[in-house]
């Protein structure tokens, strides 16, 4: 169950990064770190990171998908996660160098 879980996860990973690829050659767009915090802790995370991933599996449900919508784009999806991957990998590089 756990490797099939792992297996799904991954393959919803690359699909979504060849998906919102075209996303970022579009332009600009406005970003809203408070809805970043997909887990409301009260720091912008990999858990935030997991939760969004596992909502856009289909894991879980949300009454309200707009709180995803990261962009602002009316849509929450592919480009909404690799907006927060890419927020959370600099976050990472950050605590890297300052360590």
């Amino acid at each position: 169950m756990v490797k099939k879980f792992l297996s799904v996860l991954s393959a919803a990973a690359i699909m979504i990064t060849a998906l919102a690829s075209a996303a970022f050659s579009a332009g600009a767009f406005t970003i809203d770190e408070k809805r970043m915090d997909v887990n409301q802790d009260g720091s912008i995370d990999m858990m935030d990171l997991v939760a969004f991933s596992k909502y856009f599996v289909g894991f879980y449900g949300v009454i309200d998908s707009r709180c995803y919508d990261i962009d602002h784009d009316g849509i929450t999806g592919a480009a909404d996660l690799k907006i927060l991957r890419m927020y959370v990998s600099e976050q990472e590089v950050v605590s890297w160098e300052i360590v």
